[in-house]
């Protein structure tokens, strides 16, 4: 009979046990999932901002091409988009070999 005893310890322990670790475990999804929403929430308010930002960048490529337009109208001299670029990039390439020297 002590031997069924000593068993029935045995199992009400190691049934202690688990129902421990499952507790932990449980308490750890909550935390994760709770952290999961937070981060669902801040990636979908940097696509809304990524999205606010693209819209204000086309309306200005549009306020730049209404302003070009208009110079054109009173006979100014536009450079292409295409050349500013190359004089941009050729004026970083000075910039940076002059922090060479």
């Amino acid at each position: 009979m002590q031997f069924f005893a000593e068993e029935g310890k045995i199992w009400s322990d190691s049934k202690a046990a688990l129902e421990q670790q499952v507790a932990t475990a449980n308490s750890s999804v909550a935390i994760l999932q709770n952290e999961k929403s937070k981060l669902q929430q801040e990636v979908a308010e940097s696509k809304k901002e990524q999205d606010d930002l693209l819209m204000l960048l086309a309306d200005q490529d549009q306020k730049i091409k209404s302003l070009k337009d208009k110079l054109k109208e009173l006979g100014e001299p536009i450079e292409e988009d295409d050349d500013l670029d190359c004089r941009d990039q050729y004026d970083e390439d000075e910039d940076d070999d002059d922090d060479d020297d």
